[in-house]
């Protein structure tokens, strides 16, 4: 199914102001840390990197969520609420987390707007939805059986640690994986998430109190739980070996020049994401504990991603976006609208800004259509030979036929 441009519009911008949202959280809570301070800045660009990239990969099912909106909706209206509670959390963390990074001394010289926090907020909303409410909303085939793709995920889970016959030590390594993603998750929870939307339902719904309250956060919760779980467990359990679909994972080969440097990419971002799992709290033993997690979590989800037959690599990725109409133009433009209303309030029109935008956006033009170019096609046999030699007979015959009557005529 061909992209609709319109979807990867509202899915490409999306993943790049998560993008920049995660790069900017990297950098803020690990200049914090008295552990590693100095590597703050590769975090950030590696987050930025991983992150839009894994918030793009899924335009395609978005944009068949979006064309057949009501019908599935329609269809599936309980897994649909909860996908859109899971984002309405996301988009109220983030909000509140922005609205207290912009008071710091380390974001406010980054000029980043007052409006920004809506706007990251709005783009979380979108791409939660993509992301994580996939498994809510869309259904897989499994032995000629329609099934729900978070039921699918977890049978296959299940089967594989109690019905399979693989041997323990895989069995104990994704219960081990599964385990340590349950931990990260909930320190995810409760050192970001709880805080963030208590404060927000506080700041604009003052009315909600006591039991009104506590059943909203349980809702917003319930639904987080439910997306964030099949979404982390399908990425670990095809870490150690577990099968969801045709398409089995193998281990990347360390020989690979582009799996080392993007090994190191995921391996920066994984710290990044595990400062940010643990926020500000003190890191105790406990502490300690929630970063290792949310560091083995992240790194494992980035290298099912990124995964591309026996190699890490950012081509296949690259090649869908190239499958999307008229994406050498979208990319760009989408950059240069967001570094617009960044630069906006600090900017005043004259002929040298002008042209330092007509020369910003000319390099990202030049840069997207580079990369786009640059990605390798897919070279993919014929399924009908037979059908494609019949073709040329006829048109030889056509031909032929063509050529007779041309003499005809001038005879």
């Amino acid at each position: 199914m061909a992209t609709n441009p319109f979807a990867f519009i509202i899915a490409h911008t999306s993943a790049f102001m998560i993008a920049v949202c995660c790069a900017v959280n990297a950098y803020y809570f690990l200049s914090l840390s008295t552990l590693a301070p100095f590597i703050a800045i590769p975090c950030a660009i590696s987050g930025f990197i991983l992150n839009y990239l894994l918030y793009t990969k899924d335009h395609e099912d978005f944009a068949k969520t979006l064309s057949n909106f009501l019908t599935e909706f329609a269809s599936k209206p309980i897994e649909f609420i909860i996908a859109l509670l899971a984002s309405a959390l996301q988009a109220m963390f983030t909000y509140d987390i922005w609205s207290k990074l912009l008071q710091t001394a380390q974001i406010q010289a980054l000029l980043i707007p007052s409006y920004f926090p809506a706007l990251f907020s709005i783009a979380f909303f979108f791409g939660t939805f993509i992301l994580l409410g996939h498994a809510l909303t869309t259904t897989s085939t499994d032995q000629g059986e329609e099934i729900s793709s978070w039921k699918l995920i977890w049978r296959k889970t299940t089967d594989f640690l109690f019905k399979s016959d693989s041997d323990l030590k895989h069995k104990a390594a994704v219960f081990f994986g599964l385990v340590v993603t349950s931990v990260a998750l909930y320190s995810l929870f409760l050192y970001t998430y709880l805080p963030s939307t208590l404060s927000v339902l506080m700041q604009f719904f003052p009315q909600l109190t006591g039991l009104a309250r506590c059943l909203t956060v349980f809702a917003l919760f319930f639904s987080i739980i439910l997306c964030e779980i099949p979404f982390n467990f399908k990425a670990v359990g095809r870490a150690f070996g577990v099968t969801y679909d045709q398409e089995r994972k193998s281990i990347p080969s360390l020989l690979n020049p582009s799996t080392i440097v993007v090994g190191l990419i995921i391996l920066m971002n994984a710290i990044g994401n595990g400062f940010i799992g643990i926020g500000e709290s003190a890191l105790g033993a406990s502490g300690t504990l929630f970063l290792i997690c949310n560091l083995v979590m992240s790194a494992l989800i980035n290298l099912d991603s990124n995964l591309d037959g026996n190699k890490l690599s950012f081509s296949h990725h690259l090649q869908s976006i190239k499958n999307v109409p008229n994406a050498g133009s979208i990319i760009p433009l989408t950059w240069l609208i967001i570094a617009s209303l960044w630069l906006l309030p600090s900017f005043s029109l004259s002929t040298m800004s002008i042209t330092i935008i007509t020369g910003i956006f000319t390099f990202l033009s030049l840069a997207a259509k580079y990369s786009l170019e640059t990605a390798p096609v897919e070279n993919r046999p014929s399924t009908f030979p037979e059908a494609s030699a019949v073709t040329q007979q006829q048109n030889h015959k056509e031909r032929s036929n063509q050529s007779q009557r041309m003499a005809c005529a001038i005879l």
